[in-house]
């Protein structure tokens, strides 16, 4: 009713406040020591246009630990209207594993300790290493023997521990002639003893080679050897033409003085000893046995001397001993021998000792101890394979 009433008016304030935007942000749970944050873990995204600000910025490093804190402050574009915000996140810094590297030998020889130039691993941060075994042990023969490096960090705190293993072959000390005495009986003699031998090392096999004349009425045999407290076993003999070639064996545990071995003959006779030490053999067995191999003898009425045997080990020795009733006449050994000792004694016969020049490397392999002369003698041989360690 515009006739009975003024128009009237009014009015009210009201107060709107600022938003505040939303951020999202899904870091990774966790990264490792050394990983720099990078734009991948700083990916807040906001409801509203503005600017991110992180705290720690791109690029740096956390130390290691549960519950790293990461924060964004967001700075709006338009102030006016909505406000800063800032949310923060939990992120955990695994520590990191050092790189270690161990460029060791593949075989070592059996008697060389190991030492720095084995024992040489590094690692791509500072800290200390522990080698098992340490520096200075020997190593049991065989492949693959584990060694084994533990790396502390000086760093315990951004880096754990690490251990590494490497296989490394150990290989048997070769066979080795320690000692060689002989003695040649001019005169007849139920018994010949040899001039006083001495061992250097632990666990040798000594050999007794004996040949002898024939003797009257019947062929002769050594009956036993004795000497240095050992226990003396026959090896073998050959003894099918006038007269015997024969190997016996012992074992000296440890060093061993002044041994001196004494063989008994079946009769009175010129005879020939050489007692022979052979070191790094294998010591398994009684008495030295796993040190003997195969064996082989030769008899013949007329003919060069020779025979052959099959070893039964990589790197063996063969040894020979040998006696020519017919003559007194000097050896001439084949290819790759040589004479250990050799006796042309007054009464015709020659009585000798001859081995390879070196081990036969490969088990398996045919080998023959001979003379190319003399070739027309009656004569015995007998022959032993010597073992290393397997």
């Amino acid at each position: 009713d515009t006739t009975s009433y003024l128009a009237a008016s009014s009015s009210v304030s009201i107060t709107v406040t600022r938003a505040t935007p939303a951020l999202t942000w899904l870091p990774p749970a966790s990264i490792v020591y050394g990983t720099a944050l990078s734009v991948a873990e700083l990916n807040a995204t906001a409801s509203v246009p503005g600017t991110l600000v992180y705290t720690p910025a791109a690029g740096t490093l956390l130390s290691a630990g549960a519950a790293q804190s990461l924060s964004v402050t967001f700075t709006p574009a338009d102030a006016a209207n909505y406000t800063n915000a800032t949310k923060a996140v939990q992120i955990n810094v695994a520590q990191a594993t050092p790189t270690l590297t161990w460029p060791s030998p593949a075989t070592i020889v059996y008697g060389t300790a190991l030492s720095a130039t084995q024992l040489n691993a590094t690692a791509n941060v500072p800290g200390a290493f522990t080698y098992a075994p340490a520096a200075g042990t020997l190593l049991l023969t065989g492949a693959n023997q584990p060694l084994s490096v533990t790396f502390m960090p000086t760093d315990t705190t951004n880096y754990q521990a690490a251990m590494t293993t490497v296989l490394i072959s150990v290989l048997p000390a070769p066979l080795m002639i320690d000692a060689v005495v002989s003695k040649d009986q001019v005169t007849a003699q139920s018994t010949i003893s040899s001039p006083p031998l001495s061992t250097a090392a632990a666990n040798e096999l000594l050999l007794a080679l004996i040949a002898t004349d024939y003797g009257s009425g019947a062929n002769t045999t050594v009956t036993g050897v004795s000497g240095g407290g050992l226990t003396w076993t026959l090896v073998g003999r050959a003894n099918g033409q006038a007269g015997t070639s024969e190997i016996w064996r012992a074992f000296a545990a440890t060093p061993t003085t002044g041994i001196i071995a004494t063989a008994s003959l079946s009769q009175s006779t010129v005879a020939m000893l050489t007692v022979m030490s052979v070191a790094n053999v294998d010591p398994s067995g009684v008495n030295g046995a796993g040190a003997i191999g195969a064996t082989a003898a030769s008899s013949k009425p007329i003919g060069a001397p020779s025979a052959t045997l099959v070893t039964t080990r990589n790197n063996a020795w063969v040894i020979g001993v040998g006696n020519d009733y017919d003559r007194a006449a000097a050896r001439t050994v084949g290819t790759g021998q040589t004479l250990v000792h050799q006796y042309l004694a007054s009464v015709g016969d020659t009585y000798w000792v001859q081995r390879t020049l070196t081990p036969t490397a490969v088990a398996g392999t045919s080998v023959t101890v001979s003379d190319t002369a003399p070739t027309n003698d009656r004569y015995n041989l007998f022959l032993v394979e010597i073992r290393p360690p397997q």
